[in-house]
Formats: C-alpha cells, structure tokens, sequence
C-alpha cells in the first residue's frame, strides 16, 4: 500500500462526485480491486488538513472551551478521536453485514466511494469553515450550515443507490441505518469524551 499521487486523488475525488451525482458509469473510474479498496482509505490521510481546521475552528470558540473546561488542545484531540471513528465504524459495520444482506460483492464499490467522497466533502466544506471561524455564529450561518448538511445527506444517498445497485428499498435502509448508527456513536461518544451538551 501506498499513498496515491496527487493526480490520483483527484480523479478518485472527481469519480465519487459524480458518483453522488448519480452517475452509474462513474464506478468504472474508481479503481475496483483488492489494492484500491485498501488504498481508499489513504482518502483519511488526504482529508487530514481541512479535517484539523475544523477541529481547530470548534476548539477556539471560547464558549465550547468555557463550558467543557477543555484545553484547545484536548478539544482538537477529541475531535479527531470522534472525527476518525466515525469515518471508519460505519464502514466496518457496513462490511460485517454486508454477506447477511447479500451485498458482499458491493463492498469494495461501496468502501472506495465512500472514502474518497468523504474526502471529497470535507475539501468543498473548507469554505464554510473558515467562515465559521472568521465570522460570529449567528441565524443566517446556522441555515448555510443546515443546507449544507443536507445537500450533503442527499448526495450521499445517491452514492449508496449507485454503489451498491440494488432496489431502492434495499439501498434506503442501508443508508437509514448508516446514518442512526452514526447519530447513535456521535451521541455516545460526545457523552463518553465530556462533549455533550450540558
């Protein structure tokens, strides 16, 4: 394994775009085999500097620090701690129950477009971010923020519909239960690392 050029991220990047656009002959892009499914998850490494600016954004903000007691540093740690797991348990989970569901030849399609949509998604939100840190929290931020997360639900529906090329009710309760499995762990977690809101 090693980490792909730089070329190579973005064509993987730009193949999970289209992707979550619903475009079925963008799989073909992505690269299939043992090897790229193994080197998708190089797409964490490659989303590591925006990933650190957002934890470093919500670890400055005096009011969270104030509240926790946390030390930024401590804030970022947890952050990422969280950040990380829950990129990487929903997938895990997706592979143990992949044969029960009968979706085990969708794993490697699933698993690599997810990754480096993931990359994807945390390089187009570095604008949103730095405007959460340069600018106050407030009504009309709170809405972008919003609209953002679902644009970001939607696409990433339309990436499980395609990747894993099964009937609509099948695809839609695989990405249900992604998505309450990592509301559930962020909830556990943010309580377990003295996160959660008082």
């Amino acid at each position: 394994m090693a980490l792909p050029s730089f070329d190579t991220c973005i064509r993987l990047m730009t193949a999970a775009g289209e992707i979550m656009l619903g475009r079925k002959p963008a799989l073909g892009k992505l690269d299939l085999s043992a090897d790229g499914f193994y080197d998708s998850f190089f797409a964490l490494i490659v989303a590591l500097p925006p990933m650190l600016l957002s934890w470093v954004t919500i670890a400055r903000r005096g009011d969270l620090a104030g509240e926790t007691g946390i030390t930024v540093t401590g804030m970022v740690a947890r952050l990422a701690f969280i950040d990380v797991a829950l990129w990487l348990l929903p997938l895990f989970a997706f592979i143990a129950v992949a044969r029960f569901l009968g979706l085990t030849d969708r794993i490697i399609a699933y698993v690599a477009a997810s990754n480096w949509a993931s990359a994807l998604i945390v390089w187009l939100t570095v604008p949103l971010t730095l405007l959460d840190l340069l600018v106050a929290q407030n009504a009309a931020l709170d809405a972008l923020q919003f609209m953002v997360f679902i644009a970001i639900l939607v696409l990433s529906f339309r990436l499980t519909v395609v990747t894993l090329n099964r009937p609509l009710p099948l695809s839609g309760g695989v990405f249900a239960a992604s998505l309450v499995f990592s509301i559930v762990l962020l909830m556990l977690m943010r309580d377990m690392l003295g996160l959660a809101p008082s």
